[in-house]
């Protein structure tokens, strides 16, 4: 198999509406030599008539895999398998890149030797309005994003480790991005916006009510490859904060669409008892204390991160973890 420089893996369901917008910001990458893998999950709109001239045009650079729809974490771990590349970059087909980013990217990770490198991104409307700049720093593993597609991974070391997306459930990216970092040897920022993520009012990361504990799993998931591993002895402060910021304050913040208090209240108990069971004393997490108003992530910090709002959710309802 002829290797490239970056393997960029773009699931796509139903996506006619606004592939062609990914596709040209892909396609016209300022780096050449890149493959573009397009893995088709069982759409039944206009998709592949809208892929088809791409892969009439550039036959060389784009490929398209058809698979029966089987949800975003399968068709990224099958994109994975068909990827050349040195690097690994994952796409969502309703997003588009500023032209520059996987040639930024890429010199960035040769240069220093990243396994892993991150960029911040804008989110932006429907539009094309930006909304706001996330990501702006990097100081450590707990900093990081969940999102695949603002970074490169080295293929070697995602396949040497056997990094794989959840499946079949929601909060795949949380497996995958954490289990790839806990493995590299080197993470690099690169401090520029290069990504555009397109918040649309309809998108189906507005509709997980009835999936909010499937961040159980993946926590759980994770917990388990990292014991495999052996991350917990040295990495524990670190896995334990992560479960407090997804297993807590992401699970309020998901929390906040049951309008039943009594239901409601008791989705957050059992998110404090499941971190409680690994982590019995989380409270007082190196780079997360609960008791105390300054420590290196402040509670205004994943305010911020998960879109909470105090006032809208109660002070009870924080009350609840502690």
């Amino acid at each position: 198999m002829d290797t490239c420089k970056i393997s960029i893996i773009v699931p796509v369901y139903n996506g006619a509406a606004y592939i062609e917008k990914c596709l040209d910001s892909l396609v016209n990458q300022t780096l050449a030599d890149i493959e573009i893998i397009i893995v088709n999950d069982g759409s039944v709109d206009h998709t592949i008539e809208k892929i088809t001239p791409y892969l009439n045009a550039y036959p060389q650079r784009v490929k398209l895999i058809n698979i029966a729809n089987s949800g975003q974490g399968v068709a990224r771990n099958i994109g994975v398998q068909y990827a050349s590349g040195e690097y690994l970059a994952f796409v969502d087909s309703d997003d588009y890149l500023d032209l520059t980013m996987y040639e930024k990217l890429y010199a960035c990770a040769i240069l220093n030797q990243y396994d892993l490198v991150v960029c911040p991104y804008y989110r932006v409307n429907e539009y094309g309005e930006i909304l706001n700049t996330e990501m702006m720093y990097y100081e450590n593993i707990i900093h990081l994003n969940t999102s695949p597609w603002n970074k490169l991974f080295k293929r070697d070391v995602w396949l040497s480790a056997n990094i794989k997306f959840a499946e079949k459930l929601w909060y795949e990216d949380v497996l995958a991005i954490y289990e790839f970092a806990f493995c590299a040897s080197a993470i690099g920022f690169f401090n520029e916006p290069l990504y555009y993520y397109v918040f649309r009012s309809n998108s189906s990361v507005n509709i997980y009510k009835d999936k909010v504990c499937d961040i159980f799993l993946v926590l759980d998931e994770l917990y388990e490859f990292l014991l495999k591993n052996q991350c917990l002895d040295t990495k524990s402060d670190e896995i334990e904060a992560i479960y407090i910021l997804h297993g807590i304050f992401g699970h309020l913040s998901r929390c906040a669409a049951e309008r039943n208090l009594i239901k409601r209240h008791a989705l957050i108990k059992e998110a404090k008892q499941f971190v409680e069971a690994k982590f019995h004393n989380f409270g007082r997490n190196k780079y997360f204390n609960l008791y105390k108003p300054i420590y290196p992530l402040t509670l205004l910090d994943v305010m911020k991160w998960f879109g909470l709002k105090g006032l809208r959710y109660g002070i009870f309802d924080f009350l609840l973890i502690l």
